[in-house]
């Protein structure tokens, strides 16, 4: 099967390999792909894009359930205030290297940002990075 998708999408035997260990639903991301691009159009290192793109969605997503679930909540005020400062869907702050040979995953945040992300979010950014796979998303600290 491997074989085929090098011939169809690119990309080698351990890239394949590498790649499958992702915890993501192929289909979404088949279809995913298929929104932006012609099917003849799609590179394995669109997959890759891809799969970074959903673990960001799902960051996003993780902090925005985390505010709306504490927002009447007095102990949490500071923290869901300096959140809502960092608008995690920007890309600027986040950094993709997709390629064959080296992938990352990188988030840019303050040191303040980090500390609660370590602190309030470790669980749920470990379960983001088993759904990835090959790699984690790192966090540094600007």
């Amino acid at each position: 099967m491997e074989y085929l998708l090098i011939e169809l999408f690119g990309g080698g035997t351990a890239d394949w390999e590498m790649i499958g260990e992702t915890q993501y639903v192929w289909h979404d991301i088949v279809q995913n792909l298929l929104m932006r691009f012609d099917f003849k159009d799609i590179g394995f290192c669109d997959f890759l894009v891809e799969i970074f793109e959903m673990a960001k969605k799902d960051f996003c997503r993780m902090i925005d359930k985390f505010i709306d679930e504490n927002k009447n909540n007095e102990e949490y005020k500071d923290i869901i205030n300096k959140l809502k400062k960092t608008d995690f869907t920007d890309d600027s702050i986040w950094y993709e290297n997709v390629n064959y040979l080296d992938n990352d995953l990188i988030l840019t945040v303050d040191e303040e940002t980090s500390n609660i992300l370590e602190q309030y979010f470790e669980d749920e950014i470990d379960k983001i990075n088993d759904n990835i796979g090959f790699n984690y998303i790192q966090i540094n600290v600007e």
